[in-house]
């Protein structure tokens, strides 16, 4: 929870300047835990983990949830990023790549098992 609580907060300013809703209260969205735990599995077999697997995971996420791909409204669950990988602008992946490193540092930052 801790490195999805860092990793949002470290994305906040990027969220900000792409008008993406903030993240009330430091709440820390499911999608961010389960991103980090995919991270995480990737990061123990020796295998690299992707920004796009981040979007991946947040959209499956999204789907399962019941949000679809429209202008930006929070109650009807509807919000323009909700698209494959490869759609949205280099801006809008940008978050990605930070969550992603974050999460890589605190792996890397663990003692060795």
């Amino acid at each position: 929870m801790q490195i999805a609580k860092s990793a949002m907060k470290a994305i906040e300013p990027t969220r900000k300047r792409l008008a993406i809703y903030p993240n009330r209260l430091g709440r820390c969205p499911r999608s961010a835990i389960t991103g980090v735990m995919s991270h995480w599995a990737q990061l123990e077999i020796a295998q690299e983990p992707s920004p796009q697997l981040v979007h991946e995971v947040w959209l499956k996420e999204r789907h399962e949830s019941g949000w679809k791909s429209a202008v930006k409204n929070e109650t009807k669950k509807e919000y323009p990023g909700i698209v494959p990988y490869e759609e949205p602008p280099e801006m809008e992946k940008l978050k990605d790549y930070i969550f992603s490193g974050i999460v890589k540092t605190f792996f890397a930052s663990q003692p060795v098992r």
